[in-house]
């Protein structure tokens, strides 16, 4: 009989332990510092397209094939606080990010410091507003670089 009844409170504490390890792996919502629930989603980075345009006396010339972009500073912002969500090489960045849901801005530039830009290494940026939406992937819209 006392093996009977250690078997069974044997098998009724596994089974205790199995169902308290069942909710190990739920998620829980985030909370930011303003109380609210912070969602996330995600941008695609893959296929950006980043164009460079020299404008001369009114006419607008496009310049991409000539000037490698790959070297470009490519700065993901979110607009609620000023934040950088990321910032890469354009020839280094992920394919995909996951940031904060909300209105992001995009900023490219040709150089990080554009105090030593020169003559022969001109200044380029330019920059695109975009929104964020909770569990979707969110495609850039092209860039357009000017001096």
């Amino acid at each position: 009989m006392k093996t009977i009844l250690k078997r069974f409170i044997y098998s009724l504490f596994i089974i205790m332990m199995s169902m308290g390890c069942s909710e190990d792996n739920k998620k829980f919502d985030e909370v930011g510092p303003d109380g609210n629930i912070v969602t996330r989603g995600y941008v695609s980075l893959a296929k950006i397209d980043i164009t460079v345009d020299i404008s001369t006396k009114g006419e607008s010339i496009t310049k991409a094939g000539e000037i490698d972009t790959k070297d470009f500073i490519v700065t993901i912002i979110n607009k609620k606080d000023n934040s950088v969500a990321g910032e890469w090489k354009k020839s280094e960045m992920p394919e995909k990010v996951e940031v904060y849901t909300g209105d992001y801005t995009v900023k490219v530039v040709s150089m990080k410091n554009h105090k030593t830009a020169a003559w022969e290494q001109p200044y380029y940026t330019g920059s695109r507003d975009f929104k964020v939406s909770e569990g979707v992937t969110t495609i850039i819209e092209p860039v357009v670089c000017k001096l």
